[in-house]
């Protein structure tokens, strides 16, 4: 089996005779349906609906003492990353800004990270208005880069308009949170994505229902 080890990030364990119920009145994902084996993606918003943390969570057998393991970014240690999740204290991150994006806009509920079947939780409100209405105006989408990359945070832009931010990238492949709107309309007016200077391209054009081609920068 291969391991890999990542440095950026942490596990912290809540346990405890409620933690349960503690943590599903908190985050996205429904931890009812979750058990031992079992793994959830999910978040930690603030009460207008914004993301502060995003991790990976599991229940521990009780054969090693039960309770939940959340692997989440590391701040300074392990054990901030639980003061976190008691008070939310955001921090940015390479694809979207911590504190600044709704799960909506980075494709959580896309990614089974947001339960809408689940009770209350912290921001929960507004995510499920975005929901009903289908009012989600920024998503991540995949971006595919014809040479050197730019850098995260830089701006995407479109007939000199700021149309999205560039996230992370590797090998010619990265993520951007775009507009829909506006790469849609720019798209079919046969404007050029760029950021910094460089070319970027949509890996998948269709999904905005613009034209398959697309103008090199």
């Amino acid at each position: 089996m291969k391991a890999a080890l990542l440095p950026d990030r942490g596990v912290v364990k809540v346990d405890g005779e409620d933690a349960r119920n503690f943590l599903n009145g908190l985050v996205t994902t429904d931890l009812m349906r979750l058990g031992p084996g079992l793994g959830r993606f999910g978040a930690l918003l603030t009460p207008q609906g914004k993301i502060t943390t995003d991790f990976l969570i599991t229940e521990a057998p009780a054969g090693d003492g039960g309770g939940f393991l959340i692997d989440a970014e590391l701040v300074d240690s392990a054990a901030y990353d639980a003061h976190r999740i008691a008070f939310g204290v955001p921090r940015g991150g390479l694809d979207f800004i911590y504190g600044d994006a709704f799960p909506h806009e980075t494709n959580m509920d896309r990614l089974h990270g947001v339960d809408f079947d689940k009770g209350c939780y912290v921001g929960q409100e507004v995510v499920s208005r975005m929901q009903h209405r289908g009012t989600a105006r920024t998503r991540a989408v995949r971006i595919v880069l014809d040479g050197p990359a730019p850098e995260a945070g830089t701006p995407i832009v479109a007939g000199g308009k700021p149309v999205g931010t560039m996230g992370s990238s590797a090998a010619g492949a990265g993520l951007a949170l775009i507009r829909i709107d506006r790469v849609a309309d720019a798209l079919a007016a046969g404007m050029a994505l760029s950021s910094g200077g460089l070319a970027v391209r949509l890996a998948e054009p269709d999904a905005l229902g613009t034209p398959p081609k697309q103008t090199v920068a």
